[in-house]
């Protein structure tokens, strides 16, 4: 098991980590949730650790001018 897990600080972490991705999905006016999940959600992240984000949209499926203005 990783000697890591839930160490103090992953919250700061992953929120310093994610802010500009957050930052900029949260001016999307069709965006209504994100969900971290993954190494960086249960504290097991290490430095070759990706972050795994869920956007949930409404509609479903933002049009290709939106996706790419983020």
């Amino acid at each position: 098991m990783n000697s890591e897990v839930n160490r103090p600080g992953t919250e700061e972490i992953v929120r310093t980590k994610s802010a500009p991705v957050v930052g900029a999905l949260a001016k999307v006016p069709e965006v209504q949730g994100i969900l971290c999940y993954g190494s960086y959600a249960m504290g097991t992240f290490d430095r070759l650790s990706d972050m795994d984000l869920y956007v949930l949209c409404r509609p479903a499926v933002l049009p290709a001018a939106v996706r790419r203005s983020v």
